[in-house]
């Protein structure tokens, strides 16, 4: 292995790490790279910038979800044919170009809700704002240029990206306030003046529809984007919504439950009182029934002690 493989390597591993171990990553690696004597790798990687939060989880997305990130990379080289396809005037671009365009959104809403996820567990704040910028960034690297789409496989790209022109790679396209550069054909072999100025009338004519395909085309694919957030995020609210009444509804179903046991609780003390109350009733019918009883005894004792007495009085 060569040693700028190896720093290639190395410099994937940076963008691996938790967000906040970047720059003592980075740091570490370039004074290693000193210490060994290769001075222009050191200075390229003391360069390095951190990552935003949103190509940060891009790059943990490669990682964490490899079979999905390779899904989105096969529809965005579709989708950058079908875009070329459509320039050249195939036929069949335009279907193409429609279907790549929703499998790529598709693509893309899945790998969001994914570094959602991915976010939370790493103490990350998933705003919206994040995910939209992961979101646009995804689909940029997806349809971009070979070194870009490689950067996102391997989890290593330094920063946000943005959506470019259909079929201009990253780096290429034009400010949102310009218009997109097109490619120019070499010229074509020399023609009659007439000739001339018809070919350049069409040739500008093809250019104006390239640069119009290319801003619809662009607006077209952010608008999708925004509509499939709002899509997924409506459809977070609705889920929870319904967690929220079935919830509501066990609690009220508890509630009735254990209303049903304190009413047969409360019959049930009732029925345990009444029969204390009658019980000591019984207890005190027996007292007195005692009670006499005793008296009884008593009276009897007492006539038999007098007539003992008088018989021997009478013996006597």
């Amino acid at each position: 292995m060569s040693a700028e493989v190896r720093v290639e390597d190395a410099v994937a591993g940076l963008y691996r790490l938790p967000l906040a171990e970047f720059v003592a990553g980075r740091d570490q690696l370039a004074r290693q790279l000193r210490a060994a004597g290769d001075r222009e790798a050191a200075r390229r990687v003391a360069a390095l910038r951190r990552p935003s939060i949103s190509a940060w989880a891009a790059n943990q997305l490669a990682q964490a979800a490899p079979h999905a990130m390779a899904e989105l990379l096969e529809v965005g080289a579709a989708l950058r044919q079908a875009q070329q396809d459509a320039l050249a005037g195939q036929p069949d671009a335009a279907r193409r170009l429609r279907s790549s365009s929703a499998q790529l959104r598709a693509a893309v809403s899945r790998l969001t809700q994914r570094a959602e996820t991915l976010l939370g567990r790493a103490g990350h704040a998933a705003s919206d704002a994040t995910l939209g910028r992961l979101a646009a960034t995804l689909q940029a690297a997806a349809t971009a240029d070979p070194p870009t789409r490689a950067a996102l496989a391997e989890g290593r790209l330094a920063g946000d990206l943005d959506p470019a022109g259909f079929g201009l790679p990253v780096e290429e396209a034009a400010p949102a306030d310009a218009a997109p550069v097109p490619s120019v054909p070499s010229p074509p072999p020399a023609a009659p003046a007439t000739d001339d100025r018809a070919v350049a009338r069409r040739e500008q004519a093809r250019l104006a529809a390239q640069r119009a395909l290319e801003r619809t085309g662009q607006a077209a694919e952010q608008a999708r984007t925004a509509l499939d957030q709002a899509k997924a995020m409506a459809a977070d609210q609705q889920q929870a919504a319904r967690a929220a009444r079935r919830r509501a509804l066990e609690l009220a179903e508890a509630a009735e439950e254990l209303a049903a046991q304190a009413a047969a609780a409360a019959a049930t003390a009732t029925q345990a009182r009444q029969q204390a109350e009658a019980a000591e009733r019984d207890a005190e019918a027996l007292a007195d029934r005692v009670r006499l009883a005793q008296e009884a005894a008593t009276a009897a004792e007492d006539a038999h002690a007098a007539a003992t007495a008088a018989l021997e009085e009478l013996q006597g």
